[in-house]
């Protein structure tokens, strides 16, 4: 949830397109290609934004190549108006700007990107009501998506939540929706600007149902709910989210990884397409990374060229995805896996920083994969399976074995399966590559599964 910006005054070369009747948005300056086929990240600011007023989307433009541009939105609810308008409303503003890029640039892709609150109009975009009249988009970005709902719960003390909580739900039901809250029950957290009744309804999406349209990514929404928002996602528009690791927006209750995790599994078991190895959470991340450490501004930006590098190279998409089976015994592979012990990480540096193996780690054990791996059409390089699997140590390793939990600390070897129960050696291991997520789930060949004619026992990365 965003709060007005802190910055200080600053002026970007760039061009203002205007889009009738009162939209626009801004293309900071960049060397491009002469050519109708440029491609378009367009960013969406969350409450309160204006083009501006977050600087990293700025790091993205002079990150990407000359085949790529960034065009930062200024919706109708942009600025202080976000509390009179809605994310539906939002989402049909956005498109009409995708449609002017779209006739402006015929031959480019367009990759929409949400920040805070605009991840909330990107989800109503794809997913809500109506999404098949809005102009098709090739890909999305979730920067920073948090539940309103936590956030006001965390800074608003209880009675004055339910107090304004009762209060828009009457105004509603008195067919006052679109009248103004009492400022005194919003001004602690959002200053003084008006906010409909029914805008407050959909941010503080009011128990026991939590029905608020903007209520997406609440850590505690039941998995049924999920599947109609992350589980409807195409697979033609791949997902890419990048969570905050120090957003103070979220509650200290919230656990951000497995929180991600829920999300892009869903995502997967409705037919859709993740980019796990690029999404997760961006460690020490603040809410929008204004005035962050530039390592902390360029690891977002990394993964945002990374998430983009793959769809161009078809690696994530509709059309991304074989199952690869791998022969190979399990002491070659955990010999592998321990190798990078060396790191020396505590249980707690493993949480908090992303798991970089050790840059000696020999190979030799998997180069007897090649023979055995195929991925259509040709075979994969070992070097490419060693990154793809270590890929998931960004999630550290959570363990389930047989459908219980590991409740042991996070590892950085296979041995943490012997926290979760007893350890397994088989012979073989299936490995399904997921086009989002890498090497995400390993099947046991000696169980047995009705894919493979067993019934498993999963482990998951």
């Amino acid at each position: 949830m965003d709060v007005p910006a802190n910055l200080p005054a600053s002026a970007h070369p760039g061009t203002l397109h205007y889009i009738p009747p009162n939209l626009s948005a801004f293309e900071p300056t960049k060397p491009l290609v002469r050519s109708a086929n440029v491609n378009t990240l367009l960013w969406v600011g969350g409450m309160f934004d204006t083009p501006g007023s977050v600087s990293y989307p700025f790091s993205i433009a002079q990150s990407l190549g000359p085949t790529w541009t960034v065009m930062t939105a200024l919706l109708g609810s942009s600025g202080l108006s976000w509390g009179v308008s809605s994310i539906a409303r939002d989402a049909e503003d956005m498109a009409k700007i995708v449609a002017y890029i779209k006739e402006l640039r015929p031959g480019g892709m367009i990759i929409i990107m949400g920040h805070s609150t605009g991840c909330q109009d990107c989800m109503e975009y794809i997913v809500g009501k109506n999404a098949e009249k809005r102009p098709a988009v090739d890909g999305i970005i979730l920067q920073a998506p948090v539940s309103d709902r936590e956030a006001i719960m965390n800074d608003l003390p209880e009675a004055f939540m339910h107090e304004a909580n009762q209060l828009a739900l009457q105004m509603c039901r008195d067919g006052k929706d679109k009248d103004a809250m009492p400022n005194r029950l919003t001004k602690q957290v959002f200053g003084r600007i008006a906010i409909t009744a029914r805008r407050w309804v959909d941010i503080s999406s009011p128990g026991p149902y939590h029905e608020g349209a903007d209520d997406y990514f609440s850590s505690d929404l039941p998995d049924k709910r999920l599947r109609g928002t992350f589980g409807k996602l195409p697979a033609s528009t791949p997902l890419l989210i990048l969570y905050g690791g120090a957003d103070a927006s979220v509650p200290e209750h919230v656990d951000k990884r497995r929180l991600v995790q829920k999300w892009m599994h869903i995502t997967e078991g409705g037919g859709g397409s993740v980019d796990g190895l690029n999404g997760g959470v961006v460690v020490g991340a603040t809410h929008n990374l204004n005035a962050q450490a530039e390592t902390i501004v360029q690891d977002l930006v990394r993964r945002v060229a990374g998430f983009i590098a793959r769809m161009e190279k078809g690696e994530i998409g509709a059309a991304a995805g074989e199952v690869i089976r791998v022969d190979s015994s399990f002491a070659d592979y955990e010999k592998a896996t321990t190798a990078s012990s060396s790191s020396s990480l505590t249980t707690d540096e493993a949480e908090d920083q992303d798991f970089i193996p050790n840059a000696g780690i020999d190979p030799e054990p998997f180069l007897n994969l090649k023979k055995h791996v195929s991925w259509n059409p040709e075979p994969i390089d070992p070097a490419d399976f060693l990154q793809l699997l270590w890929g998931q140590f960004e999630h550290k390793q959570r363990v389930q074995a047989g459908g219980v939990e590991d409740k042991g600390d996070w590892g950085t070897t296979l041995d943490s399966i012997e926290e979760g129960g007893e350890q397994r050696a088989p012979d073989e291991i299936y490995w399904e590559y997921d086009e989002q997520c890498g090497m995400q789930e390993g099947i046991f060949a000696d169980d047995v599964d009705a894919s493979f004619g067993s019934e498993s026992t999963l482990i998951e990365w």
